[in-house]
């Protein structure tokens, strides 16, 4: 039962016992990664943070399980911050154009301006699953693999609500005369 890579206590790592974890589970952990994203860069970019994370926290980390586990979880959770980061990134910048659309440039015609409103309104009548889905995939450029990942749900149902939302757009726009 002495399995050398379970800690129960605080691990003590200095930059020997680092590189010996790093250069043994770096691309396991990678490769886990790229499974949940598809995406060589990203998985990359993941990866790293993860072990730069394990750096800094090294003197607090208490690992109740194997270190690979422990490194697995971690890569997890800073994938989700990443999804977590680009979706705030892009409600900011969203925010942020239609701010300054509106400070700058001159009003527009009152149809273009009306025919926008009756578009948010028909987005906003959309259940809140669909609408949150349709935006991810609309205003935050999301793939749908991206999002299936992102809410943990399959890629079949982030299909199914994409297509169910521009049904219900075209159903609530024809209704209203645009």
């Amino acid at each position: 039962m002495n399995d050398p890579k379970i800690a129960i206590e605080p691990i003590t790592l200095n930059e020997v016992s680092f590189r010996q974890i790093f250069t043994e589970y770096y691309d396991r952990v990678r490769s886990n990664v790229y499974r949940q994203t598809n995406d060589y860069e990203l998985s990359d970019e993941i990866t790293q943070r993860t072990f730069v994370k394990f750096w800094e926290k090294r003197d607090r980390i208490v690992v109740n399980q194997s270190i690979l586990s422990y490194l697995h979880r971690s890569a997890k959770n800073t994938l989700f911050d990443h999804y977590r980061s680009r979706e705030a990134h892009g409600r900011h910048n969203t925010n942020y154009a239609s701010e300054t659309e509106r400070a700058v440039l001159p009003p527009q015609n009152d149809s273009v301006s009306a025919r926008m409103k009756k578009i948010h309104w028909a987005i906003d009548q959309l259940k809140p699953k669909t609408r949150e889905i349709f935006l991810l995939s609309r205003m935050e450029g999301l793939t749908m693999e991206e999002i299936s990942k992102y809410k943990e749900i399959p890629r079949r149902t982030v299909e199914y609500q994409i297509k169910a939302a521009f049904k219900n757009l075209r159903s609530l726009m024809s209704d209203e005369n645009l």
